[in-house]
């Protein structure tokens, strides 16, 4: 797993980054892999690839057999793919360790979906601020990963242990899109906090974040087929309303 230095990229993360209004400031992560593993990430999906193929073997239960969201574990295609997502979770946060996630914790998800719940989550801070950002936005990550030719996924957070179960949390999203014939993924991720600006609180102040501090799953059904621009609509005409 080689990380791919992209300027582009860069430019909308800190972008985002900067992103604060009231009390609320985003972090974000935009960052471009190649799937071709070397030094300790072939090591690593060496070793993955054989727990998997030994758990197979050891294994004698249908459901144990049987399909997850990514497919079933016993394609290798699955398990290719399974290495791809962990490898890159581990290259983006190499302060946490994800090798023993399982194929049940990730999603396929819906191109056009996708789409939607970004531009719903970012049309009321970072348009705020930067109006045509989201244009912006997809037309980069388009030319970096070719969004006709991709498979979307999502990783479903352990809100025990990991980066998406920081305190304070308003959402959070995150989305690999994965370009099997260019072997890279793009790594997209975000979270909306309470600024640091606001973190000191009176002994009667209360915020409340249960109610909408979940990962946003957009969900895996609908036509993976239906073309990039037809979810585009919003962003190549102006007076199309994002709220």
């Amino acid at each position: 797993m080689k990380y791919l230095d992209i300027p582009e990229l860069s430019s909308l993360t800190s972008f985002l980054a900067s992103c604060e209004i009231g009390s609320r400031q985003m972090r974000a992560k935009l960052e471009a892999y190649s799937c071709k593993q070397s030094g300790e990430y072939k090591k690593l999906g060496k070793q993955l690839e054989q727990s998997y193929v030994q758990e197979l073997e050891e294994s004698s239960s249908t459901t144990a057999l049987g399909t997850s969201p990514i497919g079933a574990l016993s394609d290798p295609q699955t398990r290719r793919l399974l290495i791809n997502l962990i490898c890159t979770m581990n290259a983006s946060f190499p302060d946490y360790d994800f090798s023993t996630l399982k194929p049940e914790q990730f999603l396929k998800e819906n191109l056009g979906m996708v789409v939607n719940s970004v531009n719903t989550r970012f049309a009321e801070i970072v348009e705020t601020i930067n109006k045509g950002f989201l244009k912006q936005l997809w037309s980069v990550i388009d030319q970096v990963i070719g969004l006709n030719n991709c498979q979307v996924f999502s990783y479903i957070p352990d809100f025990d242990n990991d980066p998406f179960s920081a305190s304070g949390n308003l959402w959070s999203f995150n989305f690999f899109f994965f370009n099997k014939a260019e072997k890279k993924i793009l790594f997209f991720a975000c979270s909306c906090q309470h600024s640091r600006r606001f973190a000191t609180l009176t002994p009667d102040t209360e915020i409340d974040v249960d109610g909408d501090c979940d990962n946003e799953s957009t969900g895996s059904e609908g036509d993976q087929d239906i073309e990039f621009e037809d979810h585009f609509y919003m962003l190549h005409n102006e007076e199309d309303d994002l709220y």
